[in-house]
């Protein structure tokens, strides 16, 4: 059961300079935050009980497992509210050379990676993953991509030394594919955090460190957000934005294969995204040739056909699904794009949800497209598809072409999936 606590205050101790410090006074500080440092400490008394409801009549709800603190403001009623601010960078529209997306998802750099670091032979059967991919669009002019979308688990178990290969795989393929970095919306995945042997990992965030360092190699600039707003327009004149998410924001390895993105770290940027379209209604923004994306690493609609449970491991989603659904639809997100579960497919959902004068339905379906994965050893992959995928997205006049191929470290890829998702 979830407890509610009202406390006081009494002082806040920090460093002028914003170095982190260790606490004030190691003998009333909780054990497993006693040797960290932080940035500022709080000495807290008075703690008083509350019910459920009279903490919500008091501050308003707090989101779901999200250990962290928010101000709360009071309007001139007396209401209080948490206010959830997000510094949301400012978005340049950039040209692609392509109206063609490339999915790729799950590449397990390290341990379960399953395609060779280096292609040592043009000879050989075996390839590398980046080879095989640039090979593949050479053939195949037509469908190269613009933006390449990788929906999270670049690495395996949050190992750092799977993200140096990681760098040349995204080197080399951009070189390959002629895009530049920036053409690149990357989101991370359950894997790529380290999960470090501490009960409290928040305390310090440092399981997020290995992923953050690569985005500062790979973007070549420090990352202040995990989540991201891209925008970009194509030859044809379709404009796409995509608005990246972190759903890995599990705090414990017991926790670490359920997915979490919280109303308060999205909504702003959907409200941005939103903003510069100028519209929330998909069937206008398709009339003026703009799709929106949004882009996650775990699933909000199940991807395989059944569920297993296995011991000691729990059943993977994603908490906050049904709050993302109608959120997205809300904003106007056509496409959500995933990985996570290995397993390719393509499906569609929608909520009915609560406006001002009553319920209102969805006139559209949200689309949801869960690429396998493109990278992963036989020991990842699933039982229903034993082969490694990509997709292919392309928007033409009556909806969005959907192309998955198959292929493994020894074949060619060859068609998986290819049909029509109607503009509607």
């Amino acid at each position: 059961a979830r407890q509610f606590y009202q406390a006081k205050c009494e002082c806040i101790v920090f460093d002028p300079l914003g170095d982190r410090i260790p606490s004030p006074d190691p003998t009333r500080t909780p054990a497993y935050c006693r040797a960290v440092l932080c940035p500022a400490w709080f000495r807290l008394s008075e703690f008083r009980s509350l019910t459920q409801n009279t903490f919500k009549k008091e501050f308003g709800d707090i989101p779901l497992g999200d250990p962290t603190l928010f101000l709360v403001e009071q309007d001139p009623s007396g209401k209080r509210s948490i206010v959830y601010e997000r510094v949301i960078p400012l978005v340049r529209q950039l040209d692609t050379h392509s109206d063609s997306i490339l999915h790729i998802s799950d590449l397990h750099f390290g341990a379960d990676h399953g395609f060779l670091l280096k292609t040592e032979s043009k000879f050989i059967p075996q390839i590398c993953l980046a080879d095989r991919l640039i090979r593949y669009f050479s053939s195949n002019e037509r469908c190269k991509p613009g933006v390449v979308i990788v929906s999270g688990d670049i690495t395996t178990k949050g190992d750092a030394n799977g993200y140096v290969y990681a760098q040349e795989f995204f080197n080399k393929l951009l070189d390959g594919l002629n895009l530049q970095r920036t053409h690149v919306v990357l989101v991370p995945g359950n894997h790529d955090m380290w999960l470090v042997e501490s009960e409290h990992p928040t305390v310090s965030y440092d399981h997020e460190a290995p992923y953050r360092y690569f985005l500062q190699a790979l973007y070549m600039e420090q990352p202040k957000e995990l989540e991201c707003l891209k925008s970009y327009q194509t030859p044809s004149g379709w404009i796409f934005s995509f608005v990246g998410l972190n759903s890995a924001r599990a705090y414990s390895k017991d926790t670490k294969d359920y997915g979490y993105v919280g109303e308060h770290r999205y909504a702003p940027w959907l409200q941005e995204m939103a903003s510069n379209c100028g519209s929330v209604d998909v069937k206008s923004l398709v009339k003026s040739k703009r799709i929106n994306f949004a882009v996650m690493h775990h699933h909000i609609l199940p991807a395989l056909m059944v569920c297993q449970p296995q011991a000691g491991r729990p059943v993977s989603l994603t908490l906050d699904a049904g709050q993302i659904v109608e959120d997205f639809q809300k904003f106007g997100i056509g496409f959500v794009l995933h990985g996570h579960q290995h397993v390719p497919f393509v499906g569609s959902t929608g909520r009915a949800r609560r406006v001002e004068d009553g319920w209102k339905g969805h006139e559209q379906p949200l689309f949801v497209v869960g690429m396998g994965s493109t990278g992963a050893g036989a020991q990842r992959l699933s039982d229903e598809i034993r082969e490694n995928t990509f997709g292919i997205y392309t928007p033409k006049e009556d909806g969005l072409e959907v192309r998955i191929e198959l292929f493994n470290p020894q074949r060619e890829p060859t068609p998986h999936m290819e049909f029509l998702i109607p503009w509607l």
